[in-house]
């Protein structure tokens, strides 16, 4: 019984302190953190609005959007963080459309967990470039074994991840759908 109740104690000791530190070690690198996660947004927001200088922040439902505006103070466009579900898991991007809502700036993927060497090319430059300058009349179109045409919004998938490609396809109409709504 004695044995009983101090291997108790000593394991409820060791939880303690190991709860301690880890909580510790949290509070103290929760700043770190949340200022490398605003420089990492910051960041995509300039890279698929070109041009832009500053930028204000509005929330739209369930979707952040960034207002970014050049050096005279006129709307170069919408950027628009967006997510949805992929082939594995959830799909973060971040969404540049110009300031009418007619066509794609820039297009960034923030997060993703697709499949290494499939799915995972949605993060590559190759699969991103195909969205800029793409036209969106109304909306994008992710075609399996199709060929990019920017005037029409139609977008080559990848080979071997049109789940993934699909995805993308949906974050980005959505987002759309919110800068639209946003006014656009």
């Amino acid at each position: 019984m004695k044995r009983a109740l101090h291997m108790i104690v000593v394991l409820t000791l060791t939880a303690a302190i190991i709860g301690s530190l880890l909580a510790f070690v949290f509070a103290a690198t929760w700043p770190t953190i949340q200022r490398n996660e605003r420089a990492e947004l910051e960041r995509a927001v300039y890279r698929v609005l070109p041009g832009a200088q500053r930028f204000e922040e509005a929330a739209s439902g369930d979707f952040s959007l960034y207002r970014g505006y050049d050096e005279n103070d006129a709307l170069v466009g919408i950027a628009v963080r967006a997510q949805g579900t992929g082939f594995q898991d959830v799909i973060s991007l971040m969404a540049g459309f110009s300031a009418d809502c007619d066509t794609v700036l820039g297009l960034r993927v923030l997060k993703q967990l697709e499949t290494p060497g499939l799915g995972a090319k949605i993060d590559g430059e190759e699969f991103l470039n195909q969205f800029q300058g793409l036209a969106l009349a109304p909306k994008v179109a992710v075609v399996k074994g199709g060929i990019l045409d920017r005037a029409t919004g139609r977008v080559e998938a990848i080979t071997g991840a049109t789940i993934s490609s699909k995805a993308v396809e949906g974050i980005v109409n959505n987002a759309l759908d919110a800068a639209r709504k946003a006014g656009g």
